[in-house]
């Protein structure tokens, strides 16, 4: 497979719901998604690294106190967060947790990269939106304790004082299929109840 063609996810769920026949049917749209990259370099070595379709997050461990994180963008410093870890998320990741961060929500087509604080400690620091191609990068400068990364809240790194996560945007994107006509404010009024939603 050409890892810089865009994949199709599969269709799961229930075939007797009516978004599942309509786009067994054939009548769906395909949306293209864009993921992140992210590689773990530890000692100024390449750790490892995996994709992001929705977040990559940084975070203190059950038992740890707050984290200092050194944050650059394109090699210029913006700022070091002494918080509870950080959020770095797709347009596609803004509404879950991202949002229920503080973060802004991104429509799909927008080329962005959110960078949303989580239980900063000044006041001051609030989300920025990064361009979709820079890169960012996030060293753990201090944790009183254990500090992770996860993976769409499915992969977990521990990580060590002065690692350094950079994230970028993944050549390999996804493409998500849905029923013919619904649209992302359809989607957004329904699942954050919103004036309008069929609820």
């Amino acid at each position: 497979m050409n890892p810089r063609r865009p994949k199709t996810i599969g269709i799961a769920g229930n075939p007797t719901k009516p978004a599942t026949r309509q786009i067994l049917h054939g009548e769906f749209q395909v949306q293209p998604r864009f993921r992140l990259e992210t590689v773990l370099r530890r000692a100024g070595r390449r750790s490892e690294s995996h994709r992001a379709l929705n977040d990559a997050v940084i975070s203190r461990g059950a038992f740890s106190r707050i984290v200092r994180l050194r944050v650059t963008i394109d090699g210029v410093l913006l700022t070091e967060y002494l918080c509870d870890g950080m959020i770095f998320a797709t347009p596609t990741g803004s509404t879950p947790y991202s949002l229920s961060a503080g973060g802004p929500i991104l429509l799909p087509e927008a080329r962005a990269c959110i960078l949303t604080p989580i239980c900063s400690h000044a006041l001051s620091n609030r989300p920025v939106v990064a361009g979709a191609d820079s890169v960012v990068r996030c060293q753990v400068v201090s944790a009183a304790g254990e500090s992770l990364l996860t993976i769409d809240g499915q992969v977990q790194v521990r990580l060590r004082v002065g690692d350094e996560v950079e994230i970028r945007k993944s050549a390999c994107g996804v493409r998500l299929v849905s029923p013919q006509g619904q649209t992302y404010f359809d989607v957004l009024r329904q699942k954050l109840k919103w004036s309008g939603a069929n609820v």
